[in-house]
């Protein structure tokens, strides 16, 4: 059984020493209630309207923010959202997975947004790649909030056969109607799809609070594979939830819906 923490949290904009203290904390939180993992929202160390100060916050490797939190991945792995400084002057919107004092996989968002309110690809370069790697307790892959909305990303999951898709995201409040509001609509029916036609479990932990005048929503959810809904958290506030995950469910949904299985991506290749 895995025990898995999603914090749903307002980042401090462009203080990444203030938020890595609040990431301290909520993983010492999580270690304290014997969770196997804990997942930030997406630029969790940074907040999300940088602008022209992403060269100010952001991290290499050799950081001492990056030091400390392979230093707290003996106990717990760990994944949250950075600015990284590749090369000099190369700035990516990031995610990482750590691990027993390792860093397995670094996650550079592929797929920018450059409408609306966003202007990403004005202060950060494109990602290349999709990431894949194997935990002590399954089978990984990240995909950074618009990532996970491209046919391109879930192609890739199939191929590999990803036990868990994690979503960091910082997604805006927008589409406000009678019935709710159109992000939340689009977030249900992708992460729904991708845990039920992919067969794995996805975690979306979407960052909440106001930040220039644009309002994050939160409702971060856990999906098992299948569909089914896990863990929920509420809108618009800071929140933590524990989601127990077993790797039968994953199996069993396998030898029900097959699809993954048969996937025939190659053949149109």
């Amino acid at each position: 059984m895995l025990k898995l923490m999603i914090s749903q949290f307002k980042p401090y904009l462009a203080s990444p020493e203030k938020n890595a203290e609040k990431h301290y904390q909520i993983i010492e939180e999580a270690v304290s209630a014997r969770c196997n993992v804990v997942i930030f929202p997406e630029l969790s160390m940074t907040g999300y309207d940088l602008r022209d100060a992403v060269s100010d916050v952001a991290l290499d490797l050799n950081s001492e923010i990056i030091r400390r939190i392979k230093e707290y991945s003996n106990y717990i792995s760990i994944v949250f959202g950075f600015v990284y400084e590749e090369q000099p002057g190369c700035f990516y919107n990031a995610a990482a997975y750590v691990e027993q004092g390792e860093i397995l996989s670094i996650h550079k968002k592929v797929f920018l947004p450059a409408y609306g309110l966003f202007d990403e690809t004005r202060y950060f370069s494109e990602g290349s790649s999709f990431s894949f790697f194997d935990t002590k307790f399954f089978r990984g892959s990240i995909l950074i909030c618009e990532d996970a909305l491209h046919a391109d990303s879930l192609v890739h999951i199939a191929e590999n056969n990803v036990d868990m898709v994690f979503i960091p995201a910082g997604s805006p409040l927008r589409g406000i109607g009678e019935n709710g509001f159109y992000a939340e609509k689009v977030w249900d029916y992708t992460c729904g799809y991708i845990s039920t036609n992919m067969t794995c479990t996805v975690v979306f932990a979407n960052r909440t609070g106001v930040e220039e005048g644009v309002t994050f929503w939160g409702g971060s959810k856990v999906y098992k594979a299948g569909g089914r809904v896990e863990c929920c958290l509420p809108f618009f506030k800071e929140d933590k939830c524990i989601a127990k995950l077993d790797r039968d469910n994953i199996r069993q949904e396998r030898i029900k819906n097959p699809l993954v299985l048969k996937d025939k991506s190659r053949v149109f290749r």
